[in-house]
């Protein structure tokens, strides 16, 4: 006589993507060379996470300017992911006089892959940020380049 064995089965929670893209908050319209910018980035809900990260510039962000916390988990089960940059401002971060920062949330290609819950052709959310110099650099520079080309005139008189 065969006795039944008790089985156990364990399934993941259902995968359910974010339904928005992220927020970005903190900052300000302007920064000077040297200022600090501190920017937070709070994902939609989701489960799993999303994976947040930052890019200045079209370019990632180096890891020691990004913080993350934990999770943070809702009454109904899904997850908000926060993240927070913050460096000091350089004169090569204003291209142009400007600075973007974007934060991009994702779900990881492990769970596009293996979640069917989560449809094929998911897109990573996107938020930016922008500010200007706040200086007068680029006017500045047009007032040398004019000061000097009066100093020329001058001398060649």
């Amino acid at each position: 006589m065969t006795h039944p064995l008790p089985l156990s089965l364990f399934l993941p929670p259902p995968t359910e993507p974010p339904t928005s893209g992220p927020v970005i908050t903190g900052g300000r319209k302007t920064y000077r060379v040297n200022d600090t910018v501190e920017l937070m980035c709070t994902s939609s809900p989701s489960r799993p996470p999303a994976h947040l990260s930052w890019r200045i510039n079209g370019r990632p962000a180096p890891q020691e300017h990004v913080t993350k916390d934990r999770p943070y988990v809702a009454h109904d089960g899904l997850l908000t992911q926060i993240s927070r940059l913050a460096f000091v401002a350089r004169p090569h971060h204003f291209e142009g006089g400007n600075l973007e920062v974007k934060c991009v949330a994702e779900i990881s290609e492990h769970h596009l892959k293996h979640h069917k819950a989560i449809p094929k052709n998911f897109r990573p959310w996107e938020r930016s940020f922008q500010a200007s110099t706040g200086s007068s650099l680029g006017t500045s520079v047009a007032v040398l380049v004019v000061a000097c080309l009066a100093v020329l005139v001058a001398a060649e008189r």
